[in-house]
C-alpha cells in the first residue's frame, strides 16, 4: 500500500520535493553567510587535501549552529564572531589530530587532543552555553509564509489532471473530412459519440 504523498509526480509528492529543495538551498545560503573567513579562503585556494575537506564542511556547519544558538548573525558582536572562527579552527585541528591518534597510538597526540579540548571548552564558556532567543520580525515572517502558500497553490494548480466528460468518446475525423462508420464499431467519426448502455432483458420499453 502506497503512503499518501509518495506516489511519483502526485501533487503531494511535488509539494514535498519543492519544500525539501527550498529547505536545502536555504540552509546552504545560511551556512555560507556565516562561514568563517579562513575556511572560505582555504576552500577557494584549492590547497585543502581531500582528507580534510569533510572537516571543513563540519566546521562550517558548526559555525552556523553556534551563530544561530547565539541569536543569529545580526546579534553577534565582532568579538564573538572571532571566537567562533577560532573555535571552528580548533575543531578542525582536534578532529584531524584524533584521526591520526586512532591510526597510530601516540601519547604525544593524546596530550594535544586534551589541550585542544580544554581550549575549546574555555572558548565555549566565553560565548555562553545557553541558547539566546532570536528576535523575530513578525511582518517578514508573515510575508514569507504567505509567499510559501502561494507557491504551493501554484504547484498544485499546475499538477491537477484534466478529466474528460464521462460517457463521451472523442474520435478523430476521417482523412479528407469524410464521415462514416469508425473501425471500432460503426460510430460516426469526426464528432463526439455517446455510448449507450444496453438495457437488461425484460426491462420495460
Amino acid at each position: 500500500m502506497t503512503r499518501p504523498g509518495t506516489e511519483y509526480r502526485s501533487p503531494e509528492w511535488k509539494r514535498r520535493v519543492s519544500e525539501g529543495l527550498k529547505h536545502h538551498y536555504a540552509r546552504k545560503r545560511q551556512v555560507a553567510a556565516v562561514r568563517p573567513r579562513d575556511l572560505a579562503r582555504l576552500e577557494r585556494s584549492g590547497t585543502v587535501t581531500l582528507a580534510l575537506r569533510p572537516l571543513l564542511s563540519i566546521a562550517a556547519e558548526e559555525a552556523y549552529e553556534l551563530t544561530e544558538a547565539l541569536g543569529g548573525s545580526d546579534a553577534l558582536s565582532p568579538q564573538r564572531r572571532m571566537v567562533i572562527e577560532d573555535l571552528t579552527a580548533m575543531g578542525i585541528t582536534l578532529r584531524a589530530t584524533l584521526a591520526l591518534f586512532l591510526q597510530n597510538y601516540d601519547t604525544e597526540l593524546a596530550s594535544k587532543i586534551s589541550a585542544l579540548a580544554s581550549a575549546r571548552r574555555v572558548s565555549l564558556q566565553t560565548l555562553g552555553l545557553d541558547r539566546v532567543a532570536k528576535e523575530l520580525d513578525i511582518s517578514a515572517y508573515i510575508a514569507q509564509k504567505d509567499a510559501e502558500v502561494r507557491a504551493e497553490a501554484a504547484i498544485g494548480a499546475k499538477s491537477e489532471p484534466v478529466h474528460e466528460p464521462a460517457g463521451v468518446v472523442e474520435t478523430a475525423p476521417a482523412e479528407g473530412g469524410a464521415t462514416g462508420p469508425s473501425a471500432t464499431g460503426g460510430t460516426p467519426t469526426g464528432s463526439a459519440a455517446f455510448i449507450d448502455t444496453p438495457e437488461p432483458e425484460g426491462a420495460e420499453s
